[in-house]
């Protein structure tokens, strides 16, 4: 959901029995997923975001000048009038990868950013499983897990 306005909640279910793949292979090869995102969202009233992934979450930039990016869980650049509950839960793995020079991989899982609320904020973020970020030959690698604000990725 990409720059709404509700008068209302919102309230965001996203579930995917399975994994959640970015791959970018090749020289200025760019792949990105998301998975339960919500950005530049104005909700009136409340917001409750729940995302649920059954699988790996695997993010992998391979070749010169490469991007990768797997967001899962995220809420940005939204203005909501009461509160904001976010829930992302991972059952299984999470594994970030950069090979090759200037390459990138990014794993960003339960993120707000960018965000005004009038109420309360919750936050959960759990992975059941192995977090694994690796940089290699000049590249960078970078997993953020319930991140609140910006992040160095």
């Amino acid at each position: 959901m990409t720059h709404s306005e509700i008068k209302g909640n919102l309230d965001q279910q996203t579930y995917v029995k399975g994994g959640v793949q970015a791959f970018a292979d090749g020289n200025n090869a760019k792949a990105e997923s998301n998975v339960g995102r919500i950005d530049g969202a104005k909700v009136n009233g409340d917001l409750k975001q729940y995302t649920n992934v059954y699988g790996d979450v695997y993010t992998q930039a391979k070749g010169n000048n490469t991007y990768a990016r797997s967001d899962v869980g995220t809420v940005e650049d939204a203005e909501i009038g009461g509160k904001l509950e976010q829930y992302t839960n991972i059952y299984g793995s999470v594994n970030t990868t950069a090979d090759g020079n200037d390459s990138r991989a990014v794993a960003e899982l339960g993120k707000i950013k960018n965000f005004k609320a009038g109420g309360d904020v919750y936050q959960n973020t759990s992975v059941y499983g192995d977090v694994t970020t690796y940089a290699k030959d000049g590249a960078t690698a970078c997993t953020a897990v319930g991140l609140m604000g910006e992040s160095d990725c």
